[in-house]
């Protein structure tokens, strides 16, 4: 992808994810899409976008977590396509100019089939983070039942979708009960930045609010807060431990699982950025969740 101040990139780099807020009649959720891997499919390069939830329950007043099924994208001359059973579908035409028109995948919008299609109303530039990038209104029309309807929507180029989420937009496919659609909330990407979507917060997707907490005490970690390192001490060093480390936006920065045959571990925390993060250690007699502070005081300025 070309973007208007001239430097390139692909759809869906590695360190890019998007987070999709969603209604539902009794409950409210956070998407996160992220890059996974890439994959060949067809003889095209393509990247797997993984989709992790979380859900907040208004009448348990609970928070869950699940991973819903991925996506493969590929991108190719300004164009993001999706796979749609056996074939690839337009999911975002992004090089397209006002007025043009072009039929959008059944993924989106299943009541209508292969019949929808979108019209670029207008198109213009936005700069985000001191980056220029192009804008385009698009309406989408699709029909349910002898009816015919029209959405707009705003797609920005890299970023995609800010209106509506989009696999699947149920508003397209005719439901009431939110599903899995809503508006962009943030999007992130190493290069860019982060793109606040109507100023939604700081992009974070703590995942730490759908794990459940045992009161068990199967780690101590010291210091706290840290600086260079952390060193992670064991209960129960013979057992299978499993130890995640997730950033403030949800992203897994260390994995450790093994049967340690030593009850501390020591992990360099030199490079990682000021903030906090999540640690989630798991075995047979339970699991944890603690939070970790780090701070480099001798790199401020």
């Amino acid at each position: 992808m070309i973007s208007i101040n001239g430097f390139s990139q692909s759809w869906n780099p590695k360190s890019a994810y998007w987070i999709y807020g969603a209604g539902y009649m009794s409950s409210s959720a956070d998407i996160r899409l992220s890059y996974l891997r890439d994959t060949l499919i067809k003889g095209q390069n393509c990247q797997i976008i993984k989709k992790d939830v979380i859900h907040y329950d208004y009448i348990n007043k609970k928070y869950s977590y699940n991973v819903w099924d991925n996506e493969v994208t590929y991108f190719n001359s300004g164009v993001t396509y999706i796979l749609n059973n056996d074939k690839f579908d337009t999911l975002y035409f992004f090089s397209a100019k006002k007025n043009d028109k072009y039929k959008i995948t059944s993924k989106l919008s299943w009541h209508s089939g292969d019949s929808a299609y979108a019209v670029v109303v207008d198109t213009g530039q936005i700069l985000i983070n001191s980056f220029k990038l192009k804008w385009l209104a698009i309406d989408y029309n699709f029909k349910l039942g002898s009816s015919n309807y029209k959405l707009r929507d705003t797609i920005i180029e890299k970023i995609g979708a800010t209106k509506y989420y989009y696999l699947p937009w149920d508003f397209i496919n005719g439901m009431v009960d939110g599903n899995q659609g809503g508006s962009l909330k943030c999007f992130h990407d190493s290069l860019i930045g982060i793109y606040n979507n109507y100023n939604s917060g700081d992009c974070n997707f703590d995942i730490s609010l759908g794990i459940p907490i045992i009161e068990s005490i199967l780690v101590n970690i010291f210091p706290i807060p840290a600086d260079k390192k952390i060193s992670i001490t064991l209960k129960n060093k013979q057992v299978d431990n499993s130890i995640l480390i997730y950033s403030a936006s949800g992203q897994i920065i260390e994995s450790i699982k093994s049967n340690f045959d030593k009850n501390e571990i020591i992990i360099n925390t030199s490079s990682w950025r000021d903030g906090i993060y999540l640690l989630v250690i798991k075995n047979k007699f339970g699991l944890q969740k603690e939070k970790i502070i780090i701070t480099h005081p001798n790199t401020r300025s």
